[in-house]
C-alpha cells in the first residue's frame, strides 16, 4: 500500500509517495510587497483577490520628502493634460467630487482659502488634509478636501453594506508608518464595500484610508517613475505630489 507525505518548506509544497518515481513541486508564491522606486517613494501592485486581471497601483510618499497640495480650475482638464502645467510635480491624481459645473460637491480649501460655500455632513465624510500636516479626519487646514467614505479605519475595513454598484476607484491614504499613499484600480470595476476589504489587506499596510472621486474620474499621472493611467472625464479638482 503506497503512503504520502506534505513537506512544507518555505512556502513550497513536496507531495513524496512511496514507490513513486516523481515528486510534485507547487511553485512558490511571489510575496507582494512595496518597493522603493526613487528616493523617499514606493509603489505596489496589489492583485485583487477575485480580479486577477485587475489590481491596486498604489505609491507612499515620505511626508518629509515630498509636498501635497490641491489644484482647482473650472477648466478641467484630464490628468494627462494637467501635469503640463506642474512641470516639477512628481505625481497628479484626480481628487475630490464635483458637480456638473466643475465645482467641488464639498468643502475644498485650496492655498487657504474655501471655494465653495458647500459642506458634506460630517457625519459621513471626512477631510483630507494635505497642508500644513497631512492627514484625514474631521479638522482641516491650508491645503484641505471633503471627501466620502472611509475605506479604512485604524488598520480595519469598515464599509458595512454591500450596495453592489461598482466602479473604477481612487483614494487617500496614510500607512502604518506615517507615508502619504495615493492609489487606485489600474482598470476594472469594485464596490466600495469590496475596495474597502482589499486596502485593509496586511500587504498595503493603510492605518486608514478615504476614498476619492471615481467612475471616469479615476486617474494618475507620475513622473518617476514614468507611469500614466489617464483618466477619461475632465476633471477640475487633482492632487498635486511636488519633491521638496
Amino acid at each position: 500500500m503506497n503512503s504520502f507525505k506534505i513537506v512544507a518548506a518555505l512556502g513550497m509544497i513536496v507531495w513524496a509517495g512511496a514507490g513513486c518515481q516523481k515528486i510534485e513541486v507547487a511553485q512558490e508564491i511571489p510575496k507582494i510587497t512595496w518597493e522603493a522606486v526613487s528616493d523617499g517613494m514606493e509603489r505596489i501592485e496589489l492583485p485583487l483577490r477575485d480580479a486577477s486581471s485587475t489590481h491596486v497601483i498604489a505609491y507612499a510618499f515620505d511626508t518629509e520628502k515630498f509636498s501635497f497640495d490641491f489644484a482647482y480650475s473650472t477648466t478641467a482638464k484630464t490628468i494627462a493634460s494637467w501635469m503640463p502645467e506642474y512641470p516639477k510635480a512628481a505625481a497628479i491624481l484626480n481628487g475630490v467630487y464635483f458637480h456638473e459645473d466643475y465645482t467641488p460637491s464639498g468643502d475644498l480649501i485650496d492655498e487657504g482659502k474655501r471655494t465653495t460655500n458647500r459642506r458634506f455632513d460630517l457625519d459621513k465624510s471626512e477631510y483630507l488634509v494635505l497642508a500644513p500636516v497631512f492627514g484625514i479626519g474631521n479638522s482641516t487646514g491650508s491645503e484641505a478636501g471633503q471627501s466620502y467614505p472611509m475605506l479604512v479605519r485604524d488598520g480595519k475595513d469598515v464599509v458595512e453594506v454591500d450596495s453592489g454598484k461598482t466602479a473604477r476607484r481612487t483614494f487617500a491614504g496614510i500607512r502604518d508608518d506615517g507615508k502619504a499613499v495615493f492609489g487606485l484600480l489600474d482598470e476594472g470595476e469594485i464596490s466600495l464595500y469590496a475596495l474597502s476589504r482589499e486596502l485593509a489587506r496586511p500587504e498595503l499596510g493603510l492605518e486608514a484610508a478615504l476614498n476619492l472621486d471615481g467612475g471616469p474620474s479615476t486617474g494618475m499621472v507620475v513622473r518617476e517613475p514614468d507611469e500614466s493611467i489617464n483618466s477619461i472625464f475632465a476633471v477640475p479638482v487633482v492632487i498635486v505630489i511636488t519633491r521638496k
